[in-house]
């Protein structure tokens, strides 16, 4: 503790924190995994302070920014809906959200095994690793269409394709729409057709 006190005056290490850490060094996933182990070491700080402190300690710019990230965002609770899971894997890459869950449950493991927090992770897991098993869409870059296909029909370059794109995926991720290169045309031609 006094050698992070050391190098890292504004974190605060209190038990929680600590609890969750040892299960990082003690799981047999992830355990050499410095990006999980850092963003335990930040859980609960400001995203802001562990950016700067990782600047300081002069990190690579990717550790930075996956540290950053996932500090924003495990301190809230894993969607149990593939609906929610699809718009969070839209944000992170599938390492990313790797990492997140296996931080969740590390945290999750100081309710105990038996928990209904550990069992929430669990769940969220499933539902993650079944939407990537099944090849399901959650981003633009799975569309079966994409910006140039808009052009083609007539909408100009620019903010209107990412309006119309953004709202065919939340179609498609809310199972409203087949990612089918037809259905997803036919329904494009709909919204620019007013």
């Amino acid at each position: 503790n006094d050698v992070f006190e050391m190098f890292l005056p504004d974190v605060k290490i209190g038990f929680d924190k600590r609890f969750a850490m040892s299960n990082v060094v003690s799981s047999n996933e992830n355990n050499d995994d410095i990006i999980s182990r850092l963003t335990l070491l930040f859980d609960g700080d400001n995203p802001d302070i562990a950016y700067k402190s990782l600047k300081e300690l002069k990190f690579s710019n990717e550790i930075v920014t996956c540290v950053t990230q996932l500090v924003s965002h495990c301190n809230n609770p894993l969607p149990l809906n593939k609906y929610e899971m699809k718009l969070l894997m839209s944000k992170f890459s599938t390492e990313q959200m790797n990492r997140l869950i296996f931080i969740n449950k590390c945290k999750a493991k100081r309710f105990g095994e038996e928990s209904s927090e550990f069992a929430d992770v669990l769940k969220a897991k499933c539902i993650f690793d079944e939407i990537l098993s099944n090849g399901e869409c959650y981003s633009l870059k799975q569309l079966k269409i994409n910006g140039n296909d808009l052009m083609e029909r007539g909408v100009p370059h620019g903010k209107d394709v990412g309006n119309i794109l953004n709202k065919i995926l939340d179609m498609v991720v809310n199972e409203q729409l087949e990612n089918d290169r037809l259905a997803l045309l036919e329904m494009a031609d709909e919204i620019i057709g007013g």
